[in-house]
């Protein structure tokens, strides 16, 4: 605890000479500025009086354009280019999709403003996506438009495809392997014999 104002010990509402206070750290936020440690006033029961917090706004960027999804070989890449407008305030991308529930955050971290792709390997064969790429500034955001891409079905058969052949293969590995210790124990009792002869 620090020393700021406070209520008296008769709890008036007046500050007193001697006071004490409570340290918070703020909640982090992308629309809260970054503070680290604040500092609020306590009354004489010890009970923290916390302010009301704002959350600042500030200029937005303009919105992402041509969000768009490909197939690649190891996945998909949901790519889109930069605003038109106020292109220099984005700190940030974030990716937002949905299939028939509520909006998630696709990306893991925050996407450099100077990166306009993002590759994704979980998507769902078989199911429709949507989604939205959100240029974040300081103090505000802006959304580009929502963009639909349905999943070919195909990609769930080769996940199934692939893990019948991975089954496969390594049955047949096991066998050779199995075969090999066969003979190499015959081999051995073979000599054992010849040995006692």
């Amino acid at each position: 605890k620090s020393l700021v104002g406070g209520r008296t010990y008769h709890g008036s509402g007046k500050f007193g000479h001697k006071r004490c206070a409570s340290s918070w750290i703020a909640p982090q936020s992308p629309n809260v500025s970054d503070y680290r440690f604040i500092s609020f006033p306590t009354d004489s029961t010890g009970v923290t009086l916390i302010p009301p917090v704002f959350r600042p706004k500030g200029p937005k960027p303009g919105p992402p354009r041509n969000v768009s999804v490909t197939e690649v070989n190891n996945g998909f890449v949901i790519s889109w280019q930069p605003p038109l407008e106020r292109a220099s305030l984005i700190q940030y991308y974030l990716i937002k999709y949905r299939t028939d529930g509520s909006w998630k955050t696709l990306n893991k971290g925050q996407i450099r403003p100077e990166e306009n792709s993002y590759l994704v390997k979980s998507l769902v064969g078989g199911r429709t996506y949507h989604f939205r790429v959100l240029a974040y500034s300081v103090g505000s955001f802006e959304s580009s438009e929502e963009a639909k891409f349905a999943v070919p079905a195909r990609v769930k058969h080769k996940a199934i495809t692939a893990g019948v052949v991975g089954g496969i293969l390594f049955f047949i590995v096991a066998i050779i392997l199995s075969v090999c210790f066969v003979k190499i124990c015959n081999k051995r009792k073979r000599r054992r014999q010849e040995k006692g002869e």
